[in-house]
């Protein structure tokens, strides 16, 4: 696709046309993205705008390569020495006009007829963390969150995060999945960890207009205690029970004490809930599908950003070929599963014991024997002792909850669904078990109802955002894979 520029509306209308006459050569071609220069067959005069990442210099010339955040590449620009501006150096600011070409090692150029800089950068002497060329640890970088973006392993995660984003919301939209934004704010902890936020207004002036007799203050803004979301399930069954097939993606909150590299205090979901489904693998495959398909849509619309990350991280653009086109994920039983790591117990430092839940080092070894036995590391194991699983998940006969996890390297557990349970009263038995009372259980009153009415099986599953780009893109600490992570002790910016 060939690119022309075309003037842009009132170019010729600016006051001193005179003293500018010079510049209004390059008022007239449009600004374009690197990316897109470097992709299209572009002709002519064009201008971009971007960031210096390395300068050259030659015989009465310098070679500033430029890059804009549209891509990994960057695209060389030829300017004349006596262009060159004051100040002009590792992370400036820049616009560049000219006519580009290939040069004679057919690599396309810019060679500069107007050339400004916008805006100067420092050294890591005078306090700019990077400089050129160097390389950096993730610890290192991860110091600068609000310069981060301008690392260049960093902006290709933020590129890849985005694409992966758009990629589960298309293919959920072709199979006709509805997207319900499910509330931040919420009177009920869906895990029933105790593991969350409690949310209440700053202005105490507020809560005594709002409180109401015998009402703790805590109680007083919304009539009950309100907390940060831990998972939009519930409120998305509800949906589901009238929409069909939903599905959510959206921040989710958790209170754990915990500064390892797999856990967040702030992440994000991409929950999904199939009505009229009664069958785990409906959520099984439909997880399936949605991994395979958006590893495909990585490699296929951000494969040079994944080629860099590879020298950066342990991101293998051959096992993303296998996860996208190679045979369907492994699935085991818990039983199976529990076989399989007693059977190599030496291995570990935790003995598994029957029924309970497995270890983090349990889940990686069994997704590295996935691999090794069944050509793919992404694993479901399904079938799970229902003593170890929330209340919602329905049961067999044999005290198994219909439940699957499932587990990919470097995060083990990524995933995690199940069918629910429909019966209101099985339901309720087990909430009052938890509560202790039908008092203690009002807000979650409304969840018994929907099965009251017009209700249907469905089954459903949640997706950690960050542990899946972490699986697929082989980037070891979570904190690395969005741009500004929350945890114990932090929360900059």
């Amino acid at each position: 696709m060939a690119l022309t520029a075309r003037l842009r509306p009132g170019w010729f209308l600016q006051k001193n046309f005179a003293k500018n006459i010079f510049s209004t050569r390059f008022e007239r071609t449009l600004h374009s993205s690197v990316a897109e220069l470097l992709k299209n067959d572009v002709k002519g005069i064009v201008t971009v705008k971007g960031w210096v990442k390395n300068i050259r210099k030659m015989k009465g010339v310098l070679f500033v390569d430029i890059n804009d955040g549209s891509g990994s590449e960057k695209l060389q620009v030829v300017v004349p020495k006596e262009m060159k501006p004051e100040n002009l150096g590792f992370g400036a600011s820049v616009e560049a006009s000219g006519i580009i070409s290939l040069n004679s090692y057919n690599m396309k150029e810019i060679k500069a007829e107007h050339f400004q800089l916008i805006g100067a950068c420092g050294d890591p002497k005078s306090g700019y963390p990077f400089a050129a060329k160097e390389r950096y640890s993730d610890d290192y970088v991860r110091q600068y969150l609000h310069l981060r973006p301008r690392h260049p392993s960093f902006a290709s995660i933020l590129r890849l995060r985005d694409a992966a984003m758009r990629g589960l919301h298309n293919i959920l939209g072709e199979m006709g999945y509805i997207c319900v934004n499910t509330p931040i704010l919420t009177s009920n902890d869906c895990e029933g960890a105790g593991e969350v936020f409690k949310v209440q207004p700053l202005n105490q002036e507020h809560l005594k207009t709002l409180r109401k007799h015998g009402v703790p203050s805590e109680e007083a803004y919304f009539n009950c205690e309100a907390f940060l979301t831990v998972s939009g399930q519930l409120q998305l069954e509800a949906a589901a029970i009238g929409l069909g097939k939903v599905y959510t993606f959206g921040p989710v909150f958790r209170a754990e004490n915990s500064k390892s590299r797999l856990h967040l205090s702030e992440f994000y979901m991409l929950e999904a809930e199939i009505a009229f489904s009664s069958n785990l693998e409906d959520s099984i495959d439909l997880t399936e599908k949605l991994i395979k398909g958006v590893t495909s849509k990585l490699l296929k619309s951000r494969r040079s950003d994944l080629e860099f990350l590879s020298s950066y991280s342990q991101c293998d653009l051959l096992r993303l070929e296998g996860i996208a086109n190679g045979p369907a994920f492994p699935r085991l039983t818990y039983d199976e599963a529990a076989k399989i790591i007693q059977k190599h117990e030496g291995e570990f430092t935790v003995k598994l014991l029957p029924g309970e839940n497995l270890k983090k080092e349990h889940e990686l070894f069994l997704s590295n024997y996935a691999l090794k036995e069944m050509n793919q590391d992404l694993v479901f194991v399904t079938h799970w002792p229902a003593d170890i699983k929330p209340f919602y998940m329905k049961q067999n006969e044999n005290n198994q909850a219909l439940a699957f996890d499932l587990l990919g390297p470097i995060c083990g557990e990524l995933c995690g669904g199940s069918v629910r349970e429909p019966n209101v009263q099985v339901l309720e038995d087990r909430l009052l078990k938890i509560f202790g009372s039908k008092e203690a259980l009002k807000n979650l009153d409304w969840y018994l109802d929907i099965r009251r009415n017009g209700n249907v099986p469905t089954s459903g599953f949640g997706i950690g955002f960050e542990r899946l780009l972490q699986c697929v893109l082989g980037v070891p600490n979570i904190k690395d894979v969005l741009p500004f992570p929350r945890g114990p002790h932090n929360l900059k910016m």
